[in-house]
């Protein structure tokens, strides 16, 4: 089986259109606002991860409602459409939003994901995994090369790296325990 290595964290913001401006919400209450037929809708293609978490957090209610609502593949598109949108809102993985003032960021529960210091209790926040096979039948040569990456990713640099793409980097304690299990 492939073992997951957690890299770094990634949230999901709440974004709307430069003409509206929601005051910070709960958790529930965004969940509400995807149920509802108020605004239009702005959001990442059915297919993709970021549109599946969103949905693991606010329900199938969100999904049903968004049905017949085409999503988009690619985040900067969804961006530059959001910013000449009206009265809409949609979501993102806060990696696509490094400095950008094309669309308004919601705040979640006290926490503004593109700018807060820490997630921690961020509802729309998962962790981001890298795979890799360590089978018996593994190539060793590959599986070396790839834990080496690895490695590297959870060094200082590589989680600077991760930072620097828009992503969150992981705490000591979380970067301790990957690299315990990939014996770096």
């Amino acid at each position: 089986l492939p073992v997951p290595i957690k890299v770094g964290n990634d949230a999901i913001a709440v974004i709307t259109s430069p003409d509206l401006e929601l005051p910070a919400q709960t958790a529930q209450q965004v969940c509400d606002l995807f149920n509802s037929t108020q605004y239009s809708f702005v959001i990442p293609d059915k297919l993709s991860g970021t549109y599946d978490f969103f949905i693991e957090v606010c329900g199938d209610g969100v999904d049903a409602n968004l049905q017949g609502i085409e999503g988009f593949a690619d985040d900067n598109a969804l961006i530059d459409t959001m910013s000449e949108a009206t009265n809409s809102i949609g979501w993102v993985g806060v990696g696509a939003l490094p400095n950008t003032p094309k669309v308004n960021v919601v705040t979640i529960d006290g926490v503004n994901p593109q700018t807060a210091p820490s997630v921690a209790g961020y509802a729309f926040f998962r962790p981001l995994y890298m795979y890799f096979d360590d089978a018996a039948t593994a190539d060793a040569d590959q599986k070396n090369l790839i834990k080496n990456y690895l490695c590297g990713l959870l060094g200082s640099q590589g989680q600077k790296i991760v930072g620097d793409v828009g992503y969150l980097p992981l705490s000591v304690a979380e970067i301790s325990a990957e690299t315990a299990t990939l014996s770096c």
